[in-house]
């Protein structure tokens, strides 16, 4: 083998290696196994077993119309409310978006609680690239249905948590851009002034787990996104008149 072909040999093999890895890192940065099932079969997040999974639970619970409920994606899910208080209903479904929350209302109506907690957004944001005017139309919606079918719930909107990418990007994907806590400022703005204008109660969460610069506070999170336990009780200390 010449020099010219064995230069040519390594060449094309540092390209092919170079085209592998950068493949790897696409496909791990789009969502792995996951998502090249939803890519192949064109699911969305509610067509996942995970998704109807919990919808059907929710469906086959008993009423209970002296419970605070509370709604949302997986930060939502992932605590345990009903430790904290046994009349508190969890009502979060990881990966939920606010369109998701109006489809499985009803549901969540029918048992005519003291307080509805909905704190959803996060998602639409990260993943779907929707804004503030998205979100406020949807929760402007829901706020509309709770109070038709369920007239005596009070409502709590709660402020959208900010997040930590530097912290993300590092322990889950690198798909997180320094520009989503604008997002989320903006849209929980705009909520802030809605709440006040469909005269339900707006809970600024954020505030009490953010760092002076916005962030979300490596102590309330494991990973820059979700919140961890000590996160959960900051959420708490606004909540102690629904115990």
């Amino acid at each position: 083998m010449s020099r010219f072909t064995r230069a040519l040999l390594i060449c094309s093999l540092a390209i092919n290696l170079v085209g592998a890895l950068a493949a790897a890192w696409l496909f791990v940065a789009m969502g792995g196994m996951g998502w090249l099932m939803r890519f192949g079969q064109g699911q969305s997040y509610a067509d996942t077993a995970h998704y109807r999974g919990r919808v059907s639970v929710f469906a086959s619970g008993l009423i209970c119309q002296t419970c605070d409920i509370f709604v949302g994606d997986s930060i939502t899910e992932e605590n345990e409310w009903g430790g904290v208080a046994a009349h508190w209903l969890n009502r979060g479904i990881s990966g939920d978006r606010i369109a998701g929350v109006r489809q499985r209302l009803s549901e969540i109506t029918r048992h005519q609680p003291r307080h509805i907690h909905l704190m959803v957004g996060i998602n639409d944001l990260l993943h779907d690239g929707r804004d503030a005017a998205y979100l406020v139309a949807q929760y402007r919606a829901i706020v509309g249905q709770i109070q038709r079918e369920s007239p005596k719930t009070r409502i709590i909107i709660a402020s959208i948590l900010p997040a930590n990418p530097p912290i993300y990007r590092q322990t889950s994907s690198p798909r997180m851009s320094d520009g989503l806590n604008e997002q989320v400022r903006a849209a929980n703005a705009e909520l802030r002034t809605a709440a006040a204008a469909l005269g339900v109660q707006y809970v600024d969460h954020a505030a009490n787990l953010a760092t002076p610069d916005g962030l979300l506070d490596p102590r309330f999170t494991y990973d820059g996104l979700h919140i961890n336990g000590l996160g959960y009780v900051q959420i708490l200390k606004s909540l102690h008149h629904l115990r």
